[in-house]
């Protein structure tokens, strides 16, 4: 499901780019800054907020 919404959001993000008429290398670069913001915010996430894995939560 996530990477349903991820593919989705990232096709309006390039939809909207060419429209504005951004060329190729510019929305590739982007592209790749939103994709490092994630990251960044996965390791602060994982390391500060919430460490498990919310699909291996055992419920009582």
């Amino acid at each position: 499901m996530f990477a349903v919404l991820f593919r989705i959001g990232l096709a309006i993000v390039v939809n909207r780019q060419t429209e504005k008429d951004m060329a190729d290398r510019d929305i590739k670069k982007l592209i790749r800054r939103r994709g490092y913001f994630l990251l960044l915010f996965k390791v602060i996430h994982g390391t500060f907020v919430y460490g498990g894995e919310i699909l291996r939560t055992v419920q009582k």
